[in-house]
């Protein structure tokens, strides 16, 4: 089987040298060290030097030609005892210099992005918002995907060089080929190409699209080389509840964020409202996640590892169902196998589309059922009675773990 993907496929791979990564709203240059070093920065106009006191670690080019929206070139010269890179900017414009130390195989390195304006991210921002109101007019659900990792983060490197970066960017376009087939469904990616997103920024974009489902792919390695399969992550009841207190605390960052959620003055009415967003969230993400995972164990024939409870940045989406899906394990020789394999990724995308269908079908059963909407002193109970069904049926149904109720909750009755 050929790997037919961006990226070496032969020994353990290790970032080295100076390498860039074009993305929407800035360039990356990482810069591989052979140990620690503080980097120092100047700019001279559109010049920005930034020096180091060690050596760059492997093989490099002295000149980068990059002539992307920001960065004609970059240079790379030995100076004063270290290095220097010599970042030709296009136009005058910000930029920010951090240090990520070793890790997981990965050498020291220094990174310089150099980043758009903001108001190229104001209007980014604002096409979004747009896409997705005109998509929500076509299609009736709207589902954002994110491929994890990218560019300077490759994610988990697994046998044969098998970069994660690859492998879900890979699956994730073919699964949003499949669902955008139906008519009812479109799909947007948080990155369509090969460059690194914060972890909030793709929170973001799944709420600028109005996203009915949000979906982090993930292909990572196991501490034991037997474990094989997929799993899925919703997020735990801690995450939630450090989500909601950061909210509270940055109630501007969170209008701005959560578009699609009302807001008040009142930080009582707020954290009820935010709380209810947090558990359809966590409940309808763990519905979501275990269709999904049904449908690749029974399509692709891959072990079902189940849902897991976890506190996770991507994963904190108040109002949107969020899963983080685990597709395969890079230390595992049948898993690689199966993703070198065009034909198998196909495959897996196939059955995560129709996982996705499935949890529609599911949400439409659902909106044709009546609801009612749960009052101060109400109890499962007393709803149950009032409707002539069961305790555990409304728990069924509405995918309780527990029969605590709040004030405005939705609840559907079969």
């Amino acid at each position: 089987m050929v790997l037919a993907l961006s990226g070496p496929s032969g020994a353990r791979f290790t970032y080295q040298g100076v390498s860039f990564w074009s993305a929407p709203d800035h360039t990356r240059v990482v810069m591989a060290l052979v140990g620690p070093a503080k980097a120092k920065v100047k700019r001279k106009g559109k010049l920005l030097v930034v020096h180091v006191r060690s050596r760059i670690k492997g093989p490099y080019r002295r000149i980068l030609k990059v002539n992307d929206d920001l960065i004609s070139l970059i240079r790379v010269e030995r100076a004063r005892g270290g290095v220097s890179l010599f970042i030709h900017m296009k136009k005058k414009t910000s930029f920010r210099v951090f240090t990520i130390k070793k890790h997981k195989g990965l050498p020291f390195r220094v990174v310089v992005d150099v980043l758009k304006p903001p108001s190229y991210l104001a209007r980014q921002k604002k096409r979004r918002l747009e896409v997705g109101e005109s998509a929500r007019r076509r299609h009736k659900y709207i589902v954002v995907l994110d491929p994890g990792h990218g560019g300077s983060d490759p994610g988990a490197i697994g046998l044969y060089g098998i970069r994660e970066k690859d492998i879900v960017l890979d699956i994730s376009r073919r699964i949003a080929r499949y669902c955008n087939s139906y008519n009812n469904i479109q799909v947007f990616l948080t990155r369509k190409g090969d460059y690194y997103i914060p972890l909030q920024k793709r929170v973001e974009i799944a709420h600028d699209y109005g996203a009915d489902l949000f979906i982090s792919v993930h292909s990572n390695k196991a501490p034991d080389r037997r474990i094989d399969g997929v799993m899925a992550f919703v997020l735990s009841k801690r995450g939630a509840r450090s989500s909601l207190v950061r909210m509270l605390e940055d109630i501007e960052n969170t209008e701005d964020i959560v578009k699609d959620i009302k807001l008040s003055r009142s930080r009582t009415t707020n954290r009820v409202v935010l709380d209810v967003a947090h558990q359809f969230s966590i409940t309808e993400g763990e519905r979501a996640g275990k269709l999904i995972l049904a449908y690749l164990s029974y399509m692709a024939g891959m072990k079902n590892r189940g849902i897991r409870k976890a506190s996770l940045k991507v994963l904190k989406n108040p109002g949107i169902p969020s899963v983080l899906l685990e597709i395969g394990f890079l230390s595992n020789k049948r898993d690689v196998g199966r993703l070198k394999s065009r034909t198998y990724r196909d495959r897996i995308a196939y059955s995560v589309c129709k996982g996705i269908v499935a949890y529609f079908n599911y949400r439409d059963r659902i909106k044709r059922m009546r609801y009612y909407m749960v009052k101060k002193g109400d109890t499962l109970w007393k709803i149950a009675r009032m409707h002539n069904t069961t305790v555990d049926k409304l728990m069924a149904v509405n995918n309780l773990r527990s029969s605590r109720l709040y004030p405005g909750m939705k609840l559907f009755v079969p």
